[in-house]
């Protein structure tokens, strides 16, 4: 079991003080972009199941992530992060939790989400509600935020991607969009450019059926590659979800050259990443 990190020490402690909640949120951002700038390296991890991790996106950034996911639900006009249909008054805005926090941590880095990395973060937003109405009103908000954002003209600190319920036909028909989509194995060779479709992600079972308990068989791990290749040639990243989530997976799946590894175990990856790296320098 990983060790608790400090950020997770520290975001515990002001969660369970009587702080009004927005007053603890502003608390939560300015400790975790004090505390990852600690880490120049910006590694290959995709913060998964937002939903599942107290503070996501500051946990994400302390440990130096290239990319991390909200579940989104459009309610009477509102952005409501979720994975499930959420109570409301139980659950934060896309824009509290996500896009205002990144502006300021832009704003703060002169430009960019991490000091000492010149790319891209992905801020990937999995619509959990019908596309187009949902699009209409991320459209409306992004454009408050657009000074940050890539668009497929001009790359940006934060790449939003959307994922789910894509609305595909609005976002390849617009030129000035400011979100990217998540492509699938059969939008390969379409033509779509890396700059409109910076990932491709698939669910690792329709890929290869290997649940990580035992050594991945040969022809699995060629498949793996296969669509890495594709993936690649066409300057697009490869992920893959629903992936098993330990150290000895994380190794076949970057072997095999998957891009971004799905992970909830987000300090643990780091760990593991950090001594890859390290082992590979000797």
């Amino acid at each position: 079991m990983a060790m608790e990190t400090p950020f997770c020490t520290i975001s515990n402690f002001i969660k369970n003080q009587t702080y009004p909640m927005f007053f603890k949120l502003i608390l939560l951002i300015v400790f975790s972009f004090t505390l990852h700038q600690g880490y120049a390296q910006v590694i290959p991890g995709h913060a998964h199941n937002d939903y599942a991790v107290n503070q996501p996106l500051t946990e994400a950034l302390q440990q130096g992530f290239m990319s991390i996911e909200a579940d989104v639900h459009l309610i009477q006009g509102e952005l409501y992060v979720a994975h499930d249909h959420p109570d409301t008054a139980q659950v934060g805005t896309l824009r509290e939790l996500y896009l205002d926090p990144l502006a300021s941590l832009v704003s703060r880095n002169n430009g960019k989400v991490y000091p000492d990395y010149a790319g891209s973060f992905f801020l990937m937003i999995d619509f959990k509600t019908p596309g187009p109405a949902t699009w209409q009103v991320l459209q409306q908000q992004l454009a408050s935020y657009q000074h940050m954002l890539s668009t497929a003209a001009h790359p940006g600190p934060v790449t939003v991607v959307i994922s789910g319920n894509r609305p595909i036909e609005q976002i390849l028909n617009d030129p000035k969009a400011l979100a990217t989509l998540d492509g699938r194995p059969a939008d390969l060779a379409k033509g779509v450019p890396s700059s409109v479709m910076p990932v491709v992600s698939e669910n690792l079972a329709k890929v290869a059926p290997w649940d990580g308990k035992t050594a991945i068989k040969k022809k699995d791990k060629e498949a793996i590659e296969k669509l890495a290749r594709q993936a690649h040639a066409e300057g697009k990243l490869l992920r893959l979800w629903a992936t098993p989530d330990f150290p000895e997976a994380w190794h076949t799946l970057l072997q095999a050259g998957v891009d971004l590894i799905n992970t909830d175990r987000i300090a643990a990856f780091r760990q593991y990443y950090t001594q890859r790296e390290e082992a590979s320098k000797k």
